[in-house]
């Protein structure tokens, strides 16, 4: 019984990172966004970008591709974010937004 419960706590351990949002927001309906941003190069670029998105309302996700200087916007579809929106942010990062394709 002891090595059961010590089974199942590692299981429920283990598993509810996975679980759980990794930005700790609700999913409803998603719609992407792809911003082509020239000037990423390294993980630290990155990191700031997901930083500055994640703090917009309704960003669910940020995917970075570094090889494609591509950012993907995971957008709840209640949400609204601007064209103007992204290229500010994208441009106060210290970044140049190349296209954006909804």
């Amino acid at each position: 019984m002891k090595k059961l419960f010590l089974i199942l706590t590692a299981i429920i351990t283990f598993s509810s990172p996975a679980l759980a949002n990794h930005n700790g927001k609700s999913h409803g309906p998603i719609k992407t966004i792809v911003v082509g941003v020239d000037g990423m190069v390294c993980d630290f670029c990155a990191r700031s970008m997901e930083k500055i998105f994640y703090q917009e309302d309704g960003v669910e996700g940020v995917i970075i591709d570094l090889d494609k200087e591509s950012m993907t916007l995971e957008i709840d579809e209640a949400a609204a974010i601007s064209d103007e929106r992204i290229k500010e942010r994208v441009y106060y990062a210290g970044y140049k937004v190349r296209d954006i394709t909804r």
